[in-house]
């Protein structure tokens, strides 16, 4: 760029064209009149003409006094996950966009030779830096400044009761927020109880953040308040969707057809003394081929969950959510909906099950010889505690 010469001002184009090339986008007075040479007295026109710029709604100023042009997006912006192109590029776009029409295309792609950022998908916010690859229309690169956790949907805590309100202090210790409850939104909570609460619109952007309770938990020592502190700190999921629970409320029990009858085989369950779900069962008997003396041929059974939880339907997308089962002291937090772990999917006693079972035999010394996994249908038994199990083992020693 030529320098400026005395009288020369430079024109509201060449600052214009100046501001958008200008590398990081961050563009301030200093560095206008240092790249046009701009000194003394001459600063003040030049001042005058970025008023008139920015009057004429060319120019932005953000924050830091730095300019920009009034057509492009702040240099370091707030985005969110909202795709993948074709070729599989993630697209973001603004959390708070002010303009006309469609926010502009922000690629999350890495400069040539630079590492790619932390990778972002559905729901995901960011802090980006954004430079501008394209004007007309305009497209953007964005590189990750820092991952930003979601707000809560949620916040369990202990509630602390006022005249006007109350007050809520997270039990989970990462999060050194106080919220404030309206006396509206108390619900009945009282002085150290626990509570769960979800928040609320307010035009306040000072002082505590305001929260409604949805759900009082009862006395923040008893048990059952210990193991939900324990699900929300470690963000359990412990509620199903509404299709997730209407898909397990349609399941039917199974009948024969071409399934393996196992019903008249006494398997049985061992699980603790209150155990509701039942999943799998065995039985065992001396194998009475003559070519194995001293063998036995057992049956292990599980619940055929496979035939209700097909695959991408609602129920098999929670299970993958969750993982497995969560058994804690006072309860369960379940893979599957109640209709299903503590229903058609528990093999409980005197009730035709569906099941998937292996036949397993083995030698006098233990070794397996042969297995054959079959599609079954058994009704168990009896449900055997792990006490009445062990008892029967030690009696049978003993004998």
């Amino acid at each position: 760029m030529a320098k400026y010469e005395p009288g020369q001002l430079p024109s509201r184009e060449e600052v214009m064209n100046f501001i958008r090339t200008f590398p990081g986008g961050k563009v301030t007075k200093r560095d206008i009149a240092r790249a046009f040479g701009v000194k003394g007295p001459d600063k003040v026109f030049l001042k005058k003409l970025i008023r008139e710029l920015t009057d004429d709604g060319m120019l932005t100023k953000d924050v830091g006094q730095s300019l920009r042009p009034a057509d492009r997006l702040p240099g370091v912006q707030v985005v969110e996950f909202a795709g993948l192109t074709n070729e599989g590029d993630a697209v973001v776009k603004p959390v708070n966009f002010e303009g006309e029409g469609k926010p502009p295309r922000i690629f999350l792609s890495a400069k040539k030779g630079k590492k790619p950022g932390p990778a972002m998908g559905p729901g995901d916010r960011a802090l980006v830096r954004l430079t501008c690859v394209k004007d007309e229309p305009p497209v953007y690169r964005a590189s990750v400044l820092k991952i930003l956790k979601p707000a809560p949907a949620s916040i369990m805590g202990v509630f602390h009761g006022g005249p006007n309100g109350g007050r809520i202090h997270p039990t989970d210790k990462k999060n050194r927020d106080e919220y404030w409850v309206d006396q509206g939104d108390v619900n009945g909570a009282v002085e150290g109880e626990l509570v769960l609460a979800e928040p609320v619109p307010s035009r306040k952007h000072m002082g505590a953040k305001r929260v409604r309770v949805k759900e009082r938990l009862g006395d923040v020592s008893d048990a059952r308040s210990i193991s939900m502190i324990a699900i929300h700190s470690l963000d359990i999921p412990y509620e199903f969707p509404e299709d997730a629970i209407r898909e397990a409320e349609k399941a039917k029990p199974v009948t024969l057809g071409n399934r393996t009858d196992l019903r008249d085989i006494p398997l049985i369950t061992i699980d603790p003394s209150d155990a509701r779900d039942h999943d799998d069962a065995i039985w065992a008997e001396a194998d009475d081929n003559p070519d194995n003396p001293g063998g036995w041929h057992a049956i292990v059974a599980i619940a055929d969950v496979a035939h209700y939880v097909k695959t991408d339907n609602a129920l098999d997308r929670e299970a993958l959510k969750r993982g497995n089962s969560c058994y804690f002291p006072d309860r369960v937090v379940p893979m599957l909906p109640e209709a299903l772990s503590a229903g058609l999917c528990s093999l409980m006693p005197g009730e035709e099950r569906a099941c998937m079972a292996v036949h397993i035999w083995f030698n006098k010394d233990g070794q397996k010889i042969r297995h054959k996994f079959v599609r079954g249908l058994m009704k168990s038994a009896a449900n055997v505690s792990y006490e009445r199990a062990q008892a029967a083992l030690d009696a049978c020693r003993t004998n």
